[in-house]
């Protein structure tokens, strides 16, 4: 309902937790507020699941939609870029770094894989082909 895919907590858990920040709203609340961006004030900022699963569904939803391809495409980066998680800052008890590794978009219909490395502004495009999908093993494919 969402348009958000996640693994944990369990997807009906998060939409349990996004129910506490339905409110939330780009419209500041009046035109003499000492800052933009009052009303989404309690947009969970961590890097817990839960925070990214609300803090990337409330932006989704108020979002101006693009209108091009290129457009939908860097946009769906940006959003990602805001619930990615940079390296170094969540660690395990044990020294464990947990970061995003890499970010992708698909656009399914079309056959279009696009990826980012974090390290890179780079977004690599690569198209599969039907002989691609068709395989009948794993094939490693360059991302160009």
């Amino acid at each position: 309902p969402v348009g958000i895919m996640t693994d944990n907590p369990t997807f009906d858990e998060q939409l349990s937790t996004l129910k506490n920040y339905e409110h939330l709203t780009p419209v500041i609340p009046n035109e003499n507020a000492h800052s933009l961006g009052l009303d989404l004030q309690g947009l969970p900022g961590d890097f817990s699941s839960s925070s990214r699963f609300v803090r990337l569904s409330i932006l989704k939803k108020h979002l101006a939609k693009p209108t091009t391809k290129e457009g939908t495409v860097a946009t769906l980066f940006a959003l990602m870029s805001l619930v990615s998680i940079p390296k170094g800052l969540v660690k395990s008890k044990s020294g464990k770094e947990h970061y995003t590794t890499y970010t992708c978009v698909i656009n399914a219909t079309k056959g279009i894989y696009y990826t980012k490395l974090p390290d890179t502004t780079e977004i690599k495009r690569t198209v599969l082909t039907e002989p691609t999908l068709n395989l009948a093993s794993l094939e490693e494919i360059e991302i160009n």
